[in-house]
């Protein structure tokens, strides 16, 4: 049984590494600074495009606007904010548009690659990418239970891996309660 979770245990970390190289790489640059940027352009919309918020189909309105307007704009689901409507996923090309008072602004937007990379780190990607990130939550977890596992049930590497997850705890606690 140990030999059939070690080997799962490799194979699960080797398909997660490329998820976490882009995790690592697109987070650590943002911490720094480094955020990426979007390409904004305005599109005037005539005060005939209405887009009414609260209709039950509201994807609908906006894709036929999309037709409408001859933007070549694809987007899978949309998230609303209040008076604001993004087409999602926001890791590629997408729009945001704002009902106002005096009617439709509307916004292209084209992220850059750090910018991109971002989104998908939120959670903003397509939806198949979000299936594919919540696998990798599951694995990452089998990995770390089943990692920790394998230290506390080898005479050898149980004191180290001990001490490891407790200063491991410690710093978590420490940093995170400060």
């Amino acid at each position: 049984m140990r030999k059939n979770i070690l080997s799962l245990h490799l194979l699960l970390a080797t398909f997660m590494t490329p998820v976490f190289i882009m995790v690592a790489i697109s987070g650590g640059l943002y911490l720094v600074g480094i955020k990426g940027s979007t390409k904004n352009t305005n599109i005037e919309v005539g005060r005939e495009h209405l887009i009414d918020i609260s209709s039950l189909q509201l994807e609908k309105d906006v894709r036929k606007l999309i037709v409408t307007l001859g933007l070549n704009i694809d987007f899978e689901y949309l998230k609303l904010r209040g008076s604001t409507i993004i087409t999602r996923p926001t890791s590629r090309e997408f729009l945001k548009l704002e009902v106002t008072a005096t009617g439709l602004k509307l916004q292209r937007k084209k992220p850059d690659l750090q910018s991109s990379l971002i989104e998908l780190h939120k959670g903003h990607g397509p939806i198949l990418f979000k299936v594919y990130q919540k696998l990798v939550a599951v694995s990452l977890i089998f990995v770390m239970l089943s990692g920790l596992w394998m230290g506390l049930t080898n005479r050898v590497l149980r004191r180290k891996t001990i001490l490891a997850l407790g200063f491991g705890s410690l710093t978590f606690l420490l940093l995170a309660l400060s």
